[in-house]
């Protein structure tokens, strides 16, 4: 019994503090991929290739950029997403400016994570 309670102890700051992961229903953004290719990135004399998409998110056209090392690319059509961070009103960002962090919900359910480095009108 003590090692149960034991254990139970041990665990509870890990399930405490897990972030339960946001229901599929979150995702409420539509995505349209036209294209998709991975870009060539160096820093210090290591390169490695992220994942760049060009497409529409909810109406608006913009290019996104992995924020994990990829060596394939993602077929091109339509997704689901939701904002998982945006940089307005923080410090260093201009009013007229913003960051933005797309999660992308994946077909198997899982999440990947762009940063928008480009909007078109």
């Amino acid at each position: 019994m003590k090692k149960l309670l034991a254990l139970a102890i041990s665990l509870f700051p890990v399930i405490a503090f897990a972030a339960p992961a946001p229901p599929a229903a979150d995702y409420d953004l539509p995505v349209h991929v036209t294209q998709s290719k991975l870009e060539q990135v160096c820093v210090s004399g290591l390169c490695n290739y992220a994942l760049h998409l060009t497409g529409t998110i909810a109406g608006k056209k913009v290019e996104v950029v992995e924020t994990k090392i990829r060596m394939a690319v993602l077929h091109t059509g339509d997704y689901k997403a939701r904002v998982a961070k945006t940089g307005e009103g923080k410090a260093g960002i201009a009013s007229y400016e913003d960051q933005i962090t797309y999660e992308i919900l994946m077909p198997d359910g899982t999440k990947r994570q762009f940063i928008m480095v480009g909007e078109e009108e």
